[in-house]
């Protein structure tokens, strides 16, 4: 953890209306983030370049 995000805890704990923002703010980061990801494809990846193809018949040549 960094020096700054221990100072950014400590000024935002100390009250109870701005731990009341600080909770506001981690739950729009929260679904601002998941708003970002939720089109996104999860694993395992659908494409396939000719790149990806020679790293996985490598691993597979010597596996």
């Amino acid at each position: 953890m960094s020096l700054t995000s221990v100072y950014r805890r400590l000024f935002l704990e100390t009250s109870k209306s701005l731990r009341l923002f600080s909770g506001l703010l981690r739950a729009r980061y929260k679904q601002k983030g998941l708003k970002a990801t939720s089109g996104m494809q999860s694993y395992p990846c659908t494409f396939m370049t000719p790149e990806k193809q020679a790293i996985i018949d490598a691993i597979n040549k010597y596996c």
